[in-house]
């Protein structure tokens, strides 16, 4: 027998699960998004299929992405190709996510100090993601797909505070606001790809040991 542990996989819908910084991304990555499966059903649809945006990261070594999946956009009609973007989630519904809900949690949370590195709009952080881009770019059709990923440093301290206060938006929006009732039923995921060799552990339960304890 071999210990073999590809992925670590956990579903949850309370961010302060977390105890440790998370470097939350305002503007999605798309690149980031499952590409393939993991071998993982949720509500008996392999978890790469439904539509999914990735918030962010924390760890170190191993590094845990951080994703939200939205099941109320999945369609089972949909036509799933290897190339097209059948789990991404419409920036539209990211912009009222970040600018209604969970920015404005951030900023309530953190001091002024920690709030200077922050870009309390989805506008603001998309346009410093791009600007990179623009400037050593020297053909206009380049310039739309280029973004830098940005992150920005919520500490292990604020995070309860913040999703409680963004959790509460969060669900009146979804009762009140036609656009973010795609929330409804969200799930957090966490997955650390090939990170198996790393932890040096010989048995199930020294891995999880090595886990609580980074995070």
């Amino acid at each position: 027998m071999t210990l073999d542990i590809d992925s670590i996989l956990a579903l949850f819908t309370d961010l302060s699960v977390i105890k440790t910084v998370i470097g939350i991304s305002i503007v999605a990555n798309p690149m980031k998004n499952l590409k393939q499966s993991i071998h993982f059903i949720h509500n008996g649809v392999l978890l790469h299929w439904i539509p999914h945006f990735h918030v962010g990261q924390f760890g170190h070594d191993p590094m845990f992405d951080l994703f939200m999946f939205l099941p109320a956009l999945y369609n089972k009609d949909l036509k799933r190709r290897k190339n097209n973007l059948f789990n991404h989630v419409d920036e539209e519904l990211q912009v009222e996510f970040m600018d209604q809900c969970l920015l404005p949690a951030v900023r309530e949370v953190v001091t002024p100090n920690e709030s200077q590195s922050w870009d309390f709009a989805y506008a603001v952080s998309l346009a410093k993601s791009q600007a990179i881009g623009i400037e050593g770019n020297q053909y206009q059709h380049q310039k739309e797909g280029f973004r830098q990923q940005m992150k920005f440093d919520l500490d292990g301290d604020d995070i309860t505070a913040v999703w409680n206060k963004c959790n509460v938006q969060l669900r009146q929006a979804i009762r009140g606001n036609r656009r973010l009732k795609a929330f409804k039923g969200f799930q957090f995921f966490i997955n650390s790809k090939g990170y198996k060799h790393r932890t040096h552990t010989k048995g199930f339960s020294e891995l999880m040991t090595v886990y609580k304890e980074k995070v």
